[in-house]
């Protein structure tokens, strides 16, 4: 099948917006419409040779926008539709190259027909992409399902980002520089959208704890080397005093507040978190807060311990650690169990992103949606083709879930075979699994856009620390279990704060 060849439409498109005051536009269209039709005639062998031809598909097109042009009611989504059904005989694929060959300045009376891509209702963001790049795909269709399964399933933030989306499922789709002034009045960008999807941006951590429903982020209890690291200095804590008041920094499902109510106790336990978490039930001395480790809303000198498990390193250290170093009493205990960047969970994060954001996971998923609501014998198709790809792939065995993309693809296939429309039953498990795929992408980038500023070796470990004035008892390399799996996890560092510090 014949694709447009993006470098040979690299021309500024026509504005029509100027079409009623602008005796000269017509003779415009007719002179560029011969013009790229002429350069594209290698491309397109049916693009007739003979001037007069040519002439008059030009006066074709310009009486076509004439007519339309000089209605009240013109549009850039009246616009898009004529172009759209522009078909001049004797052209064949060719006829595919209108939408991109003319343009509509978008005024403010104007915007309200651009679409919000990152705030439209799904079935609204489908419908006007139907029709402001359907001409593009109109002899592709199954192109066209895949780019709006694409741009409704990752909501992008940019016009490029837009166009990325549209590459990644047709190659030869326009170079941005030509797509750009053309469809820049047609999409809009929320900004609160575009922020959440910030890089650096953290997810909800409420969110994170409620859909990870264990104890830890390790999917169960600690790997044996963190409850062995924890343990030993929670032994020595409880051995000085049975009844200190031990701070735990980002407490999320009290893995490591209960840990040490198993040493001891009488230990007063505070576990603080970004996320709104409750105590847990039945314990006695154990008190949960929310709270940003930036600014602990505790006294000078309160804590006789401090401990966090993979928590202290998600806030700003130059804030997070002097607030550890000030609510810490001279000669206070620390332990902290840090991630590397070679760690097994940060590897399966990036891992599980690069996967998400290259294979057609979230776009079936979009599909389904949209197939259930609105959906075609295509679109089924190709749901059906596209899902027996990803079943070969192995994507729980790949990513470590427990046959969470085995029960998708087997509820969403018994949807798309069924012949009821709008099945809520299958509507919720697709939204389901969008909402924890998202939820988990956006906890993995996170993740991962903090590694660049995490200890690499012991070090810099010590050295990023002592900045602060802690003082360094040891480091250790935690890793997942001795005997059977060398993984690495993390670090492990044990610290105090000096007996003569004076807070800083």
């Amino acid at each position: 099948m014949n694709t447009i060849d993006s470098p040979l439409l690299s021309v500024k498109p026509i504005d029509l917006s100027r079409f009623h005051e602008d005796t000269r536009l017509h003779q415009e269209i007719k002179t560029h419409v011969r013009i790229v039709l002429g350069a594209l005639r290698t491309r397109y062998p049916q693009i007739p040779r003979e001037s007069k031809r040519l002439e008059a598909i030009g006066e074709e097109v310009a009486n076509l926008l004439s007519k339309s042009a000089g209605q009240p009611d013109f549009s850039m989504l009246i616009l898009a539709q004529r172009l759209a059904e522009l078909q001049v005989k004797g052209l064949g694929h060719a006829n595919d190259l209108w939408p991109w060959l003319f343009a509509l300045s978008a005024g403010p009376e104007l915007a309200p027909e651009a679409v919000d891509v990152s705030g439209a209702s799904r079935t609204d963001l489908s419908r006007k992409l139907r029709v402001f790049i359907g001409g593009y795909f109109k002899n592709r269709q199954e192109k066209l399902e895949w780019v709006i399964a694409a741009v409704v399933a990752w909501r992008p933030g940019t016009l490029r980002g837009l166009h990325h989306l549209i590459t990644k499922v047709d190659s030869s789709f326009l170079a941005f520089d030509v797509f750009e002034p053309s469809w820049m009045p047609y999409f809009s960008f929320g900004a609160v959208a575009a922020a959440h999807r910030a890089l650096d941006s953290a997810p909800d951590w409420t969110l994170v704890w409620k859909k990870k429903q264990t104890q830890t982020l390790y999917g169960g209890d600690y790997p044996s080397s963190i409850n062995a690291f924890l343990i030993e200095v929670l032994s020595e804590i409880r051995n000085r005093d049975p009844y200190s008041n031990i701070l735990d920094i980002g407490t999320g499902n009290h893995a490591a507040t209960l840990l040490a109510r198993s040493v001891s106790s009488g230990f007063e336990l505070y576990g603080i978190d970004f996320a709104r978490m409750q105590a847990p039930a039945d314990q006695a001395r154990i008190h949960v807060l929310q709270m940003n480790a930036e600014h602990l809303a505790f006294r000078d000198n309160a804590f006789s311990a401090v401990v966090s498990v993979n928590g202290i390193e998600y806030a700003e250290a130059e804030r997070a650690l002097p607030e550890m170093y000030r609510v810490m009493r001279p000669g206070a205990v620390g332990a902290l169990v840090l991630h590397r960047p070679d760690s097994f969970i940060v590897v399966r994060a990036i891992r599980f992103n690069e996967l998400l954001e290259n294979a057609p996971i979230m776009e079936t998923l979009a599909l389904a949606w949209l197939y259930i609501k609105e959906g075609t014998d295509l679109m089924r198709r190709e749901l059906e083709r596209e899902i027996s790809g990803l079943e070969k792939r192995n994507l729980d065995e790949i990513l470590g879930t427990t046959s969470f993309f085995e029960k998708l693809w087997d509820g969403i296939r018994t949807a798309i075979r069924s012949d009821r429309k709008s099945d809520e039953t299958a509507l919720g498990l697709v939204e389901l699994g969008e909402e924890v795929l998202h939820w988990a992408h956006q906890k993995n980038r996170f993740l991962a856009s903090r590694m660049t500023s995490v200890a690499s070796n012991r070090e810099q470990v010590a050295n990023w620390l002592t900045q602060y004035g802690y003082e360094i008892d040891a480091i250790e390399d935690l890793r997942l279990d001795a005997a059977f799996d060398r993984n690495p996890i993390g670090w492990g560092v044990r610290l105090r704060k000096p007996e003569l510090a004076a807070n800083r």
